[in-house]
């Protein structure tokens, strides 16, 4: 029984972590005074993210190993194929390589 509220307590404050994130993103974001390095870092995480979303989708609990393989980036044309690249573009400019 501890163990379920505690799984359920964990849960919660991760959802609130998220939450407070995106919050921060958005305001950041919109924000003209922001630094051009914190921008290309949201970006960089926003693109990480929505990756990560979709690996999750197709591949489950299996997204954490998959993400560091071949099928983890898509087939050409893909949705998966799209957003790794997006995600590779982000990072790139983050280290000031684009």
């Amino acid at each position: 029984m501890a163990s379920k509220k505690t799984s359920a307590r964990h849960v919660a404050a991760h959802i609130e972590t998220h939450k407070r994130r995106r919050a921060a993103k958005k305001s950041l974001k919109s924000s003209k005074a922001i630094d051009p390095k914190h921008r290309a870092y949201f970006k960089a995480i926003a693109a990480d993210d929505a990756w990560s979303q979709e690996l999750q989708r197709l591949f489950g609990k299996r997204a954490g190993d998959i993400r560091y393989t071949e099928k983890g980036r898509g087939t050409p044309g893909s949705k998966l194929r799209k957003l790794h690249n997006a995600k590779l573009a982000a990072d790139k400019k983050l280290r000031g390589e684009a």
